[in-house]
């Protein structure tokens, strides 16, 4: 088949050290524990930390059905419906992982975390999703041979990574999938944080890029390998069948990680956070990336036959107003200080005075932006991120808070 044009995926990887290890992490809470999976064929929902059911793309950041489009801004066209192809999907297919498995752990967590990544207050406090993934048994067997035989995802250097990025990719295009990217991480720090790989694969893959870009996006398929006890490799790979089914949000919408009211988050960034600014590097480990994307059915990822305008938004289309993230100050209290921190976009997108933004040719897609504080988070601390941008003309702004884990 013909590889269509877009960037290829860089790859999510951390070299492993004592240093990682002392950072804390949580289990349970904020991820699926190991659970005896609906037998395969079924139709499943994704279920909230407190047991409810998510019911996500009922509506918009204005309370509307997916279904129906916003209402005409002034001085703006009227802004395009999302395609019935590129509707949010939320019902899938049961896993077929065994019950015990750790790869179990690690789907549940991204499936249910998927849900939770655009939850609109102004539409009730529902959840709305990014849309859930299908298991893909193709794509487990690759992430399963990636983590035992190819240990440069995580361990190697910049060429090695790249090419064994691009041998995964080759082989996900062999089997006709049209979009196709990878991250990895390393389970070691499970063990001494106490946690389970699956568990600590899915935090670790989360906290920084191009796991958490990978982990917002609108794929459908997904193929996962964790190893059963710490010290193996955990790899995630995400696909299409066609860019034409790209999941796609409504006009104005902002997907982010961690998401609001996420509990037990690591307060360490976990990938290559070397790769992010070469130029200026960290001088130490950074703190949990902040994750927003801005894809919306009117501010295209990459080109998306029959969504909006087709084609992918340019950079300088988004502008930057606020991007900041504090400790949360007690109720009537003032703000506290902006937490000291790095912010990273495509290059082109634009800021307003008092937003520096760092180009970075690590994000995948020109509607992500990241912020990764100078420092590891404090432990057991509730943060509180906001985020005012302008996409395509139209203010897109959200106010939401984490909780770190001890």
């Amino acid at each position: 088949m013909t590889t269509p044009t877009f960037r290829k995926a860089s790859l999510l990887a951390i070299a492993v050290s004592a240093a990682l290890v002392a950072c804390g992490g949580g289990g349970g809470g904020d991820s699926t524990p190991a659970a005896t999976p609906t037998p395969t064929g079924t139709t499943t929902t994704a279920t909230a930390p407190n047991g409810t059911t998510l019911t996500a793309n009922t509506g918009t950041s204005s309370g509307r059905p997916d279904s129906e489009a916003p209402p005409i801004t002034p001085g703006l066209p009227p802004a395009p419906a999302v395609p019935p192809a590129n509707a949010v999907v939320t019902t899938a297919p049961a896993a077929s992982y065994p019950s015990s498995a750790q790869s179990l752990n690690l789907f549940n967590a991204i499936q249910e975390w998927r849900a939770l990544m655009r939850f609109e207050d102004e539409n009730g406090g529902t959840p709305l999703g990014v849309g859930l993934l299908t298991q893909r048994p193709n794509l487990d067997v690759i992430a399963a041979d990636l983590a035992a035989n190819a240990p440069g995802l995580v361990t190697g250097t910049a060429e090695q990574k790249a090419a064994a990025v691009a041998d995964a990719q080759a082989r996900m295009n062999a089997l006709s999938y049209a979009a196709s990217y990878v991250a990895a991480v390393s389970t070691a720090p499970a063990g001494p944080l106490g946690i389970a790989a699956g568990t600590f694969c899915s935090k670790a893959i989360m906290s920084s890029l191009p796991g958490a870009e990978i982990g917002v996006s609108g794929m459908r398929f997904s193929g996962f390998f964790a190893p059963e006890a710490s010290g193996g490799n955990c790899v995630m790979l995400a696909a299409l069948d066609t860019l034409g089914s790209w999941q796609l949000p409504t006009t104005g919408s902002s997907s982010v990680y961690p998401f609001p009211g996420k509990q037990l988050t690591l307060p360490r960034y976990y990938g290559d956070w070397a790769s992010l600014d070469p130029a200026n590097p960290f001088t130490s480990q950074p703190g949990h990336a902040v994750y927003v994307s801005l894809a919306s059915v009117d501010a295209l990822p990459v080109a998306i036959p029959g969504a909006g305008s087709g084609v992918a938004i340019s950079p300088s289309a988004i502008r930057i107003n606020e991007l900041t993230l504090r400790v949360k100050a007690p109720q009537g209290a003032a703000a506290n200080p902006a937490v000291a921190a790095r912010i990273y976009a495509r290059s082109g997108v634009q800021s307003d005075s008092g937003v520096t933004l760092r180009a970075t040719d690590q994000l995948l897609f020109p509607t992500s932006v990241v912020l990764v504080p100078e420092q590891p988070l404090l432990t057991t601390t509730v943060y509180t991120a906001s985020l005012r941008a302008t996409v395509n003309g139209r203010i897109v702004t959200r106010t939401w808070d984490f909780t770190t884990s001890n």
